[in-house]
């Protein structure tokens, strides 16, 4: 699930998919993407995470002047939602049937 071409792939279209998408804000395709992948809505504790992970992985491909980054420009950037997908992929939740 890290390294497999066909994983990575799959997280690079669901980010081209995301991203053609009218989303407000992280917060939102966030809550869209916990949604297909969990069938759930996230926990606040997860949305935060998840978004202030939106922006560190912004700030690794951007550099460190990312956090003057607006908000509009995160939400175009495949490096940023790829990385989002990829690691959702690979959350227990995600493999695991309960």
């Amino acid at each position: 699930m890290l390294n497999d071409p066909f994983v990575s792939s799959q997280a690079e279209f669901w980010a081209k998919t995301l991203i053609g998408q009218q989303h407000r804000d992280p917060q939102e395709r966030l809550t869209v993407m916990f949604r297909c992948a969990f069938g759930r809505n996230p926990e606040a504790a997860e949305l935060t995470s998840w978004t202030t992970m939106a922006h560190e992985l912004a700030g690794m491909h951007y550099g460190a002047a990312t956090p003057s980054l607006a908000p509009g420009d995160i939400m175009k950037s495949l490096d940023v939602w790829k990385d989002l997908a990829h690691t959702m992929f690979n959350v227990k939740e995600f493999i695991y049937v309960r």
